[in-house]
């Protein structure tokens, strides 16, 4: 996912890159773009993106499942508008996701209760990240949007005064090539973000 900031427009433009995109790998060949991680891990990958795309990444924040799991559990949860055809198939994954979950606020095992705009634990908005049987891989890269788009809106709302503490409770679960003291530089800059307009894209279109 590329995040772009806009100051120029006052908008957001988050854009996924679909990992089967079939591209030029420096020094590899021709593949999916996810094997360019596999390969060179980030500097390969974004060294594929800007041979492929053109775009110049310098900034970013790496995070597994795992780990945006114990980001969520932290703040408390995400606010998400799921349909009931989202609902049920993650009800499905729920009890494994949860009980491959290691964490000692987790809390209890809870299904998703209906659907509408639900406020999702840790275990159950990754399991709403990952379902893909119901519709495409296409759909599923707009979902984990939605639920990013979730967590900043959220973290918007966190009083500046404890920007510090939560950036390090972030730290422990995530790899970024920015200094803690930029990242409280790009937060306080990003506290009106909200208020942009949030426009999403996904490659291929």
């Amino acid at each position: 996912m590329i995040v772009t900031i806009d100051n120029t427009h006052n908008s957001i433009k988050l854009t996924s890159l679909a990992r089967d995109t079939y591209v030029d790998i420096p020094g590899v060949g021709m593949g999916k773009l996810n094997a360019s991680y596999f390969w060179g891990k980030d500097q390969l990958l974004f060294k594929t993106i800007k041979n492929e795309f053109g775009i110049d990444i310098e900034k970013f924040i790496q995070v597994d499942f795992e780990g945006l799991m114990d980001v969520i559990t932290a703040l408390g949860g995400v606010d998400v508008e799921i349909s009931k055809k989202e609902m049920e198939a993650v009800n499905k994954s729920v009890p494994s996701t949860y009980e491959s979950y290691d964490n000692p606020d987790k809390g209890e095992m809870k299904l998703i209760p209906g659907d509408g705009v639900q406020t999702l634990t840790g275990y159950q908005a990754i399991s709403y990240c990952r379902i893909r049987d119901i519709d495409s891989a296409i759909y599923r890269d707009a979902r984990q949007r939605k639920v990013l788009e979730s967590l900043a809106y959220k973290l918007s709302k966190v009083s500046v005064w404890k920007y510090s503490e939560l950036i390090r409770i972030i730290l422990k679960y995530v790899k970024v090539s920015v200094s803690p003291e930029k990242i409280l530089d790009l937060a306080i800059i990003s506290r009106h973000l909200t208020s942009y307009e949030i426009k999403q894209l996904e490659f291929p279109i």
